[in-house]
C-alpha cells in the first residue's frame, strides 16, 4: 500500500512540474478525444493546484527554516513526514508575501498538498537566499545542542565558592572582616551562575566544549598560585598573598572565557578533551616529584624548582595528550578509563614502597612516576578497540574501589593488626582495586546508559534525491525553466 502511494507520489510531483512549467495554448475547438483528455489532465492539475504556475524547489536541507515561519503561523507539520516543499509563482505572489507548498504524507503513507502564505523577505533574490532571511531572523531562537550548560553552569558556581573566599582573604587579608568576605563571596556564587547562564545562553555547548572552559577555569586558578610560589622562592617576592589573591579571583572566569574558544577537540568530543586535560593536569605529579630526585622536600629550592617545572610541563602535558589522541576519536568511557588506570598505576608505585621498610623519597618519586606510565599505558591498549559508554567508565572505576574496600574487608574481619602486618592490608588493597577495575570492566559490558558525554556526534542521513526523483530528472533535462534551487542532493548527511 505504502509503496503504491510513494508511487502515486512521484507521478503527482512529475505532473505538477509538466503542468506547473507549461502553458496551455491550446484552441477551444477540439475533438471529443481531445476534450476528456484534456478533462483527465485539469481534473489532476486541480488537485495538486499548480496549473499555470511556476515554482522553485526547497531543498530538504532548508526545511526548518521555512517550518519555524510557518510554525509562527499556527501551521505545525512534522518534517519527517514532508516529501517535498517549493515555492510558487503565480498570480498570489506580491512584493510582500509569497506562497509555499508542502506535499507530506498522512499515516497512511497517503501523500496530501497543502499551499501557504509566508512573508516574503525585502530585497533579496527568491528562493536562494529566503531561508538565510529567515535564519537571522530566528537566530536567537535556533535550537542549539547544550548538553553540557548545566553542568558548566553549576560547576562554575559551586568553583566560586572557594575560589573567592580564598582570593579575597589573600587578597585583604587582615584588611577585610568576616561578614564582609562572605558576603562579597555570596555576591560572585549569584554572579557566576547568572553570569554562566547569559554568558552561554547562544552558544552550542557539548562535553567537549565544557571541558575545556572548566579547564580553563582551572588553570586560570592554578597559576597564580604557582606563579606567587616561585617568585616568592627564587627572587624574595614580597606581594605573593596578592597575586595569589587577585589573580585567582581574575584568571577563573578569564581562563572560561578563553577555554570557550579552544578548539584542539570536537564541540562534542568529550573523550577526546577529557584524555588531553588530563595528561596536562598530570603535570603536576612529575612537576612535584621529579625535584625529589635532586633536591630536599620542603627547602625553598625545592618549592621553586618543582613550581617552575609544574608550569611548564601543565602547557607540554597537553601537548602530549593531543598527540596521544592523534586522528583517533577516544570515547568518554574509554577517556574515564585510562585516566582511571594512570591514578591507580600512580597510586600502586607509591604504595610498593611501603611492603619494605628500607625506603627513601627518591624511590617514592621513582616508582610513583613509573607505577603512573604503566597505567596509562594499559589504559590505552587494553582492549584499545573497545570502546564504552561514560556510564561504563565510571561504573569500572566505582568498581576498582569497590574492590578494595571487599579486599581489605578480610583482614579487618581477621582482626590483623594493622601496625604490625601492614603489607598485608596494602597487598590485599592493591590486589583487590586492580581486580575490581577488571571484573567492572567485563560487568559493564551488559550496561547500555548513554548521557550527554556519549552523544559525540548525532549523524543524520536522509535520501530525499529518492522522494524527489522526477524533479531532479526534469531538471536534468532542461524540461523546467526558472529554478533557483535546483540543488537537491541524493543522498544528504548532517551532523
Amino acid at each position: 500500500m505504502k509503496q503504491l502511494a510513494r508511487a502515486d507520489l512521484f507521478l503527482m510531483m512529475f505532473i505538477s512540474i509538466c503542468l506547473g512549467q507549461t502553458h496551455v495554448s491550446t484552441p477551444s475547438t477540439s475533438s471529443p478525444a481531445n476534450q476528456q483528455k484534456d478533462s483527465v489532465h485539469q481534473q489532476r492539475s486541480d488537485s495538486i493546484k499548480t496549473t499555470q504556475a511556476k515554482f522553485d524547489m526547497i531543498s530538504p536541507a532548508l526545511f526548518d527554516s521555512f517550518l519555524t515561519v510557518l510554525s509562527r503561523q499556527g501551521v505545525m507539520l512534522e518534517k519527517s513526514n514532508i516529501a517535498a516543499m517549493g515555492i510558487l509563482r503565480d498570480s498570489t505572489e506580491t512584493d510582500t508575501s509569497q506562497s509555499v507548498f508542502v506535499i507530506a504524507l498522512d499515516q497512511s503513507g497517503a501523500p496530501h498538498k497543502n499551499s501557504y502564505t509566508i512573508p516574503k523577505p525585502p530585497n533579496k533574490p527568491r528562493a536562494a537566499k529566503a531561508f538565510q532571511t529567515i535564519q537571522a531572523d530566528n537566530k536567537n531562537q535556533a535550537k542549539l545542542r547544550q548538553d553540557g550548560r548545566v553542568y558548566l553552569m553549576i560547576n562554575t558556581a559551586l568553583k566560586s565558592l572557594w575560589v573567592y573566599p580564598g582570593g579575597l582573604s589573600m587578597a585583604f587579608q587582615d584588611r577585610i572582616s568576616t561578614q564582609v568576605l562572605w558576603g562579597v563571596s555570596f555576591l560572585t556564587l549569584g554572579a557566576s551562575l547568572y553570569g554562566s547562564y547569559a554568558y552561554t545562553r547562544n552558544m552550542e555547548l557539548g562535553y567537549g566544549r565544557v571541558e575545556m572552559m572548566n579547564y580553563g577555569g582551572d588553570l586560570g586558578v592554578a597559576y597564580p598560585l604557582l606563579l606567587a610560589a616561585f617568585c616568592e622562592t627564587s627572587s624574595g617576592f614580597r606581594y605573593g598573598n596578592e597575586l595569589r589573591g587577585w589573580g585567582q579571583m581574575v584568571g577563573f572566569p578569564a581562563g572560561i572565557f578563553a577555554g570557550s574558544f579552544a578548539k584542539f577537540a570536537g564541540n562534542f568530543e568529550y573523550g577526546d578533551a577529557s584524555i588531553m586535560t588530563s595528561t596536562s593536569k598530570f603535570g603536576f605529579l612529575y612537576g612535584f616529584m621529579i625535584p625529589l630526585f635532586f633536591t630536599d622536600l620542603g627547602s625553598r629550592e625545592y618549592v621553586s624548582v618543582s613550581t617552575g617545572l609544574t608550569m611548564a610541563l601543565i602547557p607540554a602535558g597537553f601537548y602530549l595528550g593531543k598527540l596521544l589522541v592523534g586522528d583517533r576519536h577516544y570515547s568518554s568511557g574509554r577517556s574515564a578509563f585510562i585516566t582511571t588506570s594512570a591514578i591507580m598505576g600512580a597510586l600502586t608505585g607509591a604504595l610498593v614502597p611501603t611492603l619494605w621498610e628500607d625506603r627513601n623519597k627518591e624511590m617514592y618519586a621513582a616508582t610513583t612516576l613509573v607505577g603512573h606510565l604503566l597505567g596509562t599505558l594499559y589504559g590505552f591498549e587494553y582492549m584499545n578497540d573497545r570502546s564504552y559508554t561514560f556510564g561504563q567508565g565510571m561504573f569500572i572505576a566505582a568498581s576498582a574501589v569497590v574492590g578494595t574496600a571487599v579486599a581489605e574487608a578480610v583482614p579487618l574481619i581477621a582482626q590483623v593488626n594493622a601496625q604490625t602486618y601492614h603489607q598485608a592490608y596494602t597487598a590485599l588493597g592493591l590486589v583487590g582495586s586492580w581486580g575490581g577495575l577488571m571484573l567492572g570492566e567485563v560487568l559493564a559490558r551488559a550496561l547500555f546508559e548513554k548521557s550527554g558525554r556519549d552523544n559525540s556526534k548525532s549523524v543524520s542521513v536522509s535520501f530525499p534525491g529518492l522522494l524527489q526523483a522526477p524533479l531532479i530528472w526534469t531538471l536534468s533535462k532542461g524540461q523546467v525553466k526558472g529554478v533557483a534551487t535546483g540543488n537537491v542532493p541524493i543522498v544528504e548527511v548532517s551532523f
